[in-house]
Formats: structure tokens, sequence, C-alpha cells
């Protein structure tokens, strides 16, 4: 163990190494700090990412490819009283959390959830915010939405316009794995193997998206369900088995 523990009355929501860095951590607390390491978690800094009451940090992202660059999903809890800076939902940083400025503003105020990203290649990015699949062609610099819904959303790493969604929504009118070929304007089901499994004896509606670190070269990708299991895809998701 490193030694640090969690403040008393907090606990950990989110975490992430700081790419590029060497002993670089960032966590998040419940209680909307948002903290920096760089000795491997023996100590920790706070950071200047002032939040609105009610909110935290629920995810961080960063990227090998994009050095001291951190995005952090915030998220509102239900009942805060509405504060303007909760239009903001995304914010980043592009020196290891010294600084930060906001990268998605969904022009509304109040509770949120879901929030995810993914950066596609080039300036292309996605988020999702209260399964509202958002998408940006410039780096983030402007958002729109795209009329899908998802609980997660995972770029392709070198088509623009492919990106994979997630619904976790049990009964649901969308599939639970889904694949959009033109940016967001439509998506088709990825479901070709993805049955319940009997030996768990529940659903397989998808938790989880992983790519192989080389697709599509290597067109694997696994798939883990809330309770049937761990699936994989040898065929870049055309079936799993």
């Amino acid at each position: 163990p490193t030694g640090w523990i969690a403040p008393s009355g907090t606990r950990v929501v989110a975490m992430a190494d700081i790419a590029g860095s060497s002993g670089g951590l960032l966590v998040s607390l419940s209680d909307g700090q948002l903290l920096r390491s760089t000795d491997s978690g023996g100590s920790f800094v706070p950071l200047p990412l002032a939040l609105p009451a009610g909110a935290s940090v629920s995810h961080l992202w960063t990227d090998i490819d994009r050095p001291a660059q951190v995005v952090a999903g915030i998220e509102h809890r239900a009942g805060a009283v509405p504060d303007p800076a909760s239009a903001i939902v995304l914010w980043r940083s592009a020196d290891d959390g010294s600084s930060w400025t906001p990268l998605l503003n969904r022009g509304a105020t109040g509770s949120s959830f879901g929030i995810t990203y993914d950066a596609g290649p080039g300036m292309r990015r996605y988020a999702t915010v209260d399964r509202n699949v958002w998408r940006s062609d410039d780096d983030g610099a402007s958002w729109a939405l795209t009329g899908l819904f998802a609980d997660s959303v995972v770029a392709h790493p070198t088509v623009a316009d492919t990106v994979f969604l997630i619904s976790q929504l049990v009964g649901g009118s969308f599939p639970s794995l889904s694949r959009s070929t033109d940016g967001g304007a439509s998506a088709s089901p990825m479901t070709t193997g993805l049955a319940p499994n009997p030996t768990y004896g529940g659903s397989a509606l998808v938790a989880a998206l992983a790519l192989h670190p080389a697709f599509p070269t290597v067109p694997r990708m696994y798939v883990a369900t809330q309770d049937a299991g761990l699936y994989l895809s040898t065929d870049g998701g055309t079936s799993f088995a």
C-alpha cells in the first residue's frame, strides 16, 4: 500500500494515471475535491477545479497520445440547488490538472448523470450526458447532440465516424451494444452471439467494451455483461462468442 487514505468522511470516486508522467496520479473524492500525486500515490495536493455544491468528479480520462491532458466528467446530484456552473459537465486540463477550461456545456443546469467521454481520431470527440450522445468535430470547441441515446461511448481509434454505443437500460428500446458508422446519425445493433449464457442465467446487457490496443489491425474486442459473463469478438464486433 502507498500509505495514503482518503480523508475522513470521503471516498475515492475516480482515479487516473497521468499519461507520460512518472508517478503521476489523479484522484477525485466524493466531496468534490480533485487531488494530484507525483510520488505514485504516497501524498496528494488539491487541484484548482472548483465545483458547485453537490457536484463531484465522477470520471477522469487521460490519453497516452495526448500527454499532460486530462478530461474530468462532472456529475451533479439530484436535489442540488441549480448553479450556472452545473451546465458544464466536462472540463479539460492541458497541464496535468494545474488549470482547467470548460469542455462541454450542456446548456442546462441541475442534476446530471452518465457522463462519459472518448476521443476519436483527429479532432473528433464523443460524449454522453444523461444518456444523450454528443459529438464534436473540432476537439471540443463546439458540440452537437446526435439524436442517439446511450450510457457510454467508445470511439473507433482510426475511423472518426464510427462509434460504439453501450445501453444498460433493462428492457429498453435500444440495443445493449450498437455501432454508428455515420458519426451518430444512426446506429445498428451488434448483438450476434450476445445471447444470455445459461451458465449464468442472466441477460447479456453490456456493462463495458474494451478494444484491442492495435484495433482495428487486430480486430479483437471484449464485452463484459452485467450478469452473463465475458464475450469476445475476433471480427471487429460482427459476432461474439
